[in-house]
This record gives C-alpha cells, sequence and structure tokens, in this order.
C-alpha cells in the first residue's frame, strides 16, 4: 500500500476517517458518507469539493483518494498549478502525450488547489 500511496503523490496521508465530520457544520454528512462509498469511482462521475478556504476540501479529498486505494483503484493527485506546470501548451509536444497518459491512466485523479 505504501508504493501506491507514492504513486498517488499526496502532499500528505490522511485517512477518510480522519476527516471530521463534525469541524465543519456545513458539510453534508450525509453526502461524505455516500463519497466514501466510492460509487462515484465505479460509475466514473466527477465530483467537485466546494467551499471557503480551510474547511477541508483537499483533505477529504486524500482521504477519498486513500479510500480508493484500499479498494484496489489507482489514484493520481495533483494540484491544478502542478497541472500547469507540467503539462506542456503545445500538444505535439511528445511531453504532452505523456502527461496526459499519465493523467488520464488512474481509476480516481484528484485535482487539487483549483481556486
Amino acid at each position: 500500500m505504501v508504493v501506491k500511496q507514492r504513486m498517488g503523490h499526496f502532499p500528505w496521508v490522511k485517512a477518510f476517517d480522519q476527516f471530521d465530520l463534525a469541524f465543519q457544520p456545513g458539510v453534508e454528512e450525509k453526502r461524505v458518507r455516500e463519497l466514501a462509498t466510492l460509487r462515484f469511482v465505479e460509475q466514473a462521475e466527477t465530483v467537485v469539493l466546494t467551499g471557503p478556504p480551510g474547511v477541508g476540501k483537499t483533505m477529504l479529498a486524500i482521504g477519498l483518494g486513500m479510500e480508493a486505494i484500499r479498494a484496489g483503484y489507482s489514484v493520481y493527485f495533483i494540484t491544478l498549478s502542478e497541472m500547469a506546470d507540467q503539462v506542456p501548451r503545445d500538444c505535439n509536444d511528445p511531453k504532452w502525450t505523456e502527461k496526459m497518459r499519465v493523467l488520464s491512466s488512474p481509476k480516481l485523479l484528484i485535482i487539487g488547489e483549483v481556486g
């Protein structure tokens, strides 16, 4: 599992059960528990976590990523700024193709720190 965690490129490791649902009263526990079932991964659905800074969006995303790894899914975490830095602007650049392969290969791609 450590190798898979490294492959996920998580900035830190937090298990889903370490996410304190009581910390943020605006977080709907029912929705979070539904996300933890990972049905959205199996059904290839997009999930967008929104809210002001400090509410735990990244921590929740990492926790869900760790759950997905435990369930046997491949996971990759990248921030939007890292993606912008790493993906060449020219789609004819061979590095573009390689980066697209890396980003499209995991079952769950987590793009953090979007806004």
